[in-house]
């Protein structure tokens, strides 16, 4: 996948030399207009990329751009921007303190973690006061950081994101009495932590937002691959993927109808796992795991997509 970033003029003269950062790849610098390559990008993959730039100066609710475009055949067929909105420094602090609410409690949530849920208690009581005082701000995040540092400390977790760091500058800041620096630390922190959190989260228990991509990726190959075609379930197969897509479109299908159609599938889905042992394909695996999990849709894309993902190695 290509990327282009372009910064307007305006935001150009303050935002430095922005870099672009892909997790668990080298980061991009990248002038007023440059493009970011993510290479052997997958169908239904997702890559993690955040920009890095210089604290602007600038009035108060004032909003600085990062355009952003995926380029394919040369031309911009997709995009998003990301907006910077500058503030004074007690309502960014105020709103460092509303994010890490929102972030812990999530986190409370996922993790069953009591203690990021007292936190983000803490953090509500601040949000009350009219304005939160740095001692204050203060006193709340040294409480969260040794949590924090335990929550991304697993020898399984590695740190792509490059959360660590962060901790560790927070410390040092805080120490310092750089309470300024510390938010700024912090807010990068927690926008980190909800991406790690995320990714975890779809690697571990699906994407049901992708359903509708599986569905289209399923009817593609099962109309493309020379062996799928051939079999006897394949137009049929088709057309219940056909009517699933133009009924999602207009709403009177949603991913509740999902586990059915793949129930309707599994026949299909076995006759060509056989028509594909000869490559050595481990489709029955996935099989399995969609029969198991007809009652979990997260699950169940989970496992849909990786009975995809073998088929798709044969287009290349």
């Amino acid at each position: 996948m290509v990327l282009q970033m372009t910064i307007p003029q305006n935001s150009a003269k303050r935002l430095g030399a922005p870099r672009v950062n892909v997790v668990g790849a080298k980061t991009q610098a990248i002038g007023e207009r440059g493009i970011i390559t993510l290479p052997n990008m997958q169908p239904g993959e997702n890559r993690w990329l955040y920009p890095e730039f210089a604290a602007p100066e600038g009035r108060p609710g004032e909003v600085l751009t990062l355009n952003f475009g995926e380029v394919a055949g040369g031309t911009v067929v997709n995009g998003f921007a990301v907006g910077v909105r500058l503030a004074t420094d007690e309502e960014f602090l105020r709103q460092v303190v509303s994010v890490h609410r929102s972030i812990l409690s999530r986190i409370a949530a996922l993790q069953k973690a009591d203690w990021a849920g007292e936190s983000a208690a803490i953090a509500e009581k601040l949000l009350i006061e009219k304005a939160v005082s740095p001692s204050a701000y203060t006193k709340l995040v040294l409480q969260a950081l040794p949590q924090l540092r335990r929550l991304v400390d697993t020898p399984a977790s590695g740190d792509d994101f490059e959360i660590r760091p962060l901790l560790e500058a927070i410390q040092t800041q805080i120490q310092k009495q750089d309470v300024n620096g510390a938010a700024l630390s912090h807010q990068s922190l927690l926008n980190k932590l909800d991406s790690w959190l995320t990714r975890n989260r779809i690697a571990a228990e699906g994407d049901v937002a992708d359903i509708l991509f599986n569905v289209r990726w399923q009817r593609q190959l099962f109309s493309s691959v020379p062996e799928l075609q051939r079999l006897k379930c394949s137009s049929g197969l088709y057309a219940m993927y056909s009517e699933f897509v133009e009924g999602y479109g207009i709403r009177k299908i949603t991913n509740r109808q999902f586990p059915e159609l793949i129930k309707r599938s599994l026949q299909c889905f076995a006759e060509a796992s056989q028509v594909m042992q000869a490559r050595n394909l481990e489709l029955e695996q996935d099989i399995k795991q969609m029969e198991e999990n007809l009652g979990n849709l997260g699950l169940l894309q989970k496992a849909h997509r990786g009975f995809l993902s073998k088929l798709e190695r044969l287009v290349k």
